[in-house]
């Protein structure tokens, strides 16, 4: 099948193909994902299988506690080992192949649980020991410790020298697989039937070696692409009934989640604010409820005295305050400016209070301005406060409307009430 069809044709003419040679292959698609789930399920053994279905025993892994299974490290290895050999990728190439020809065939695969099956594989992966090019304690084949001076380290072969190479091939074939699976809304159907949405959440905030990272990647792209494409009102009841946000905010104030990793999982957290807000403001208040504004301002208030000296936290601040005000464009009611009241001097007989426009950049989200006020009333260094008013000076240029919808925060004026203290 992979020799015959190429995933290079344009995916018109690929399914005309298909059709044309195979007719239809929808019996075959059912059979190549129950395939693949058989095989991940057979290197994992049913322990570690049924136990991935626990988002908090797998955390617990992942930081030190008990495996999932006692060969769980090795079965993790055996897995990645298996989907790179020639069969392997073969099996995964098919997929590719049968969702880019057709949509349709993912709603069989479905029914198989596929998009399951494909977290399962990125969150395994995770816990993928480290390559070392090197062993410290080389054996020989004798089982006896090869000299470690100038013609015996140097000279052991490396035994699978292009693992490497072949992982980050593997990862790039199934970032290409959750592009096309989880931007289809068949994958939130299955994720939703299943209820394995929350353990896409869990996935996203689970603390991962560095080494690992582009398997977090996948988890990221995943819920990325079912925010951008598929999000509907069934998932925003499920978050909201499941209490996803909450959960999300708690996992990425994990005191070993480093300032850029934490501000990398927000990023995709607000994506998925953005993008519900289209439908509805119940993502955004479940984010308020759960404290998400009082998060933003501890996290860049905390890092104000290192964003002076490191380079690092200088960018986690900057793009969390960047994301902080986007947000105040997200929301799903227009807030028109209040009218005009006796008294503001800038209104005469003839001005006209201006409307949003419909350009998105009308703010819509007080609560998150609010947030970029109470930062720059409450931080001391100059480096923040230059950072904070050009930001707040940028959601007032935006729209002609934002400065009167923004008015009664007085956000200017308490400032410069304490300029001189500053």
């Amino acid at each position: 099948f992979v020799r015959v069809f190429s995933l290079n044709t344009p995916n018109v003419v690929l399914l005309s193909t298909i059709q044309d040679k195979l007719g239809d292959v929808s019996g075959f698609a059912k059979h190549v994902a129950l395939y693949l789930t058989q095989q991940v399920k057979f290197r994992l053994g049913a322990e570690g299988w049924c136990a991935l279905n626990s988002q908090e025993n797998y955390s617990k892994t992942l930081e030190g506690g008990e495996p999932l299974s006692p060969s769980w490290e090795q079965d993790c290895t055996a897995l990645a080992d298996y989907l790179v050999t020639k069969e392997g990728t073969n099996v995964l190439e098919t997929i590719h192949i049968l969702i880019s020809s057709n949509p349709n065939n993912l709603e069989v695969m479905s029914s198989v649980n596929i998009c399951t099956t494909l977290l399962k594989i990125s969150d395994t992966f995770y816990s993928l020991p480290p390559l070392f090019e090197t062993e410290l304690d080389p054996v020989n084949s004798l089982g006896t410790a090869v000299p470690t001076g100038d013609s015996g380290m140097d000279s052991l072969p490396l035994p699978k020298l292009n693992t490497q190479g072949k992982r980050d091939k593997l990862a790039q074939s199934l970032k290409e697989i959750f592009m096309i699976v989880f931007s289809n809304p068949i994958s939130l159907k299955e994720l939703l039937t299943q209820d394995k949405l929350s353990r896409l959440f869990g996935s996203v905030t689970t603390l991962c070696p560095e080494y690992n990272i582009c398997w977090l990647k996948l988890s990221k792209q995943a819920l990325s692409c079912l925010s951008s494409h598929c999000i509907n009102i069934e998932m925003i009841q499920y978050i909201h009934d499941k209490h996803q946000i909450q959960l999300y905010l708690h996992n990425i104030k994990h005191p070993d989640m480093s300032p850029a990793k934490t501000v990398d999982v927000f990023m995709t957290l607000f994506n998925l604010l953005r993008d519900s807000s289209r439908i509805s403001n119940s993502v955004l208040e479940n984010f308020r409820c759960a404290q998400g504004y009082r998060f933003v301002s501890d996290f860049i208030l905390g890092l104000e005295e290192a964003a002076t000296e490191d380079s690092v936290c200088l960018e986690a601040v900057r793009d969390m305050i960047f994301l902080t005000s986007s947000l105040t464009y997200c929301g799903f009611i227009e807030i028109n400016p209040e009218e005009r009241l006796d008294g503001d001097p800038w209104q005469d007989s003839e001005f006209v209070l201006p409307l949003p426009s419909k350009s998105g950049l009308a703010v819509r989200n007080r609560t998150a301005f609010s947030t970029l006020g109470y930062l720059l009333l409450s931080c001391k260094t100059e480096q923040l406060s230059m950072l904070l008013l050009e930001t707040i000076q940028g959601v007032y240029r935006t729209d002609n409307s934002n400065y009167f919808i923004l008015k009664e925060e007085r956000t200017l004026c308490s400032f410069i009430e304490i300029c001189e203290e500053r």
